[in-house]
């Protein structure tokens, strides 16, 4: 992993430049926002990964989910944040989770290049196919787990 110093210290964060040469913004330093940071090290954490992790099979996660998935959790808001996981897929994507009640819930899998998702609340339903890795597809993605999972818990 490439790591940037901090401070001219010996403490070590994760360079988060892009692949296209953009840097950003780095929130885990600050400590504001826990459940994305909380993320971030699950996905260090499964970057360590083999191949093989379960005893079988299994690829180790690909670069790109990881960094698909590190792009999606550094724009989707706190709300949605602090209920998510991340697990492994045994052919190299990730699948992100969030459980907001018993009712209201969402799963995606992020491979190479693209994604896709399930939002539920109920009977009420948005799937979308697979579809390209971008930041107009996750910001469309971030406004239908609002509209669908967390619909009723803010008109509380």
């Amino acid at each position: 992993m490439d790591y940037l110093r901090q401070n001219n210290t010996q403490r070590r964060i994760p360079n988060t430049s892009r692949a296209d040469g953009i840097k950003i913004q780095k929130p885990e330093i600050s400590g504001l926002r826990p459940d994305y940071n909380r993320l971030i090290e699950r996905l260090d954490h499964l970057r360590t990964l083999e191949e093989g992790w379960d005893l079988c099979d299994a690829k180790s996660p690909s670069e790109k989910a990881i960094k698909n998935v590190r792009l999606a959790i550094q724009l989707l808001d706190d709300e949605i944040l602090k209920e998510c996981a991340i697990f492994p897929n045994g052919d190299g994507g990730l699948y992100v989770t969030c459980k907001f009640n018993d009712q209201s819930k969402f799963i995606a899998y992020f491979g190479d290049s693209d994604v896709t998702y399930v939002a539920r609340n109920g009977e009420e339903k948005v799937e979308v196919k697979p579809t390209s890795v971008s930041v107009n597809t996750l910001s469309v993605l971030e406004k239908n787990i609002k509209s669908v999972c967390l619909k009723k818990q803010n008109q509380i």
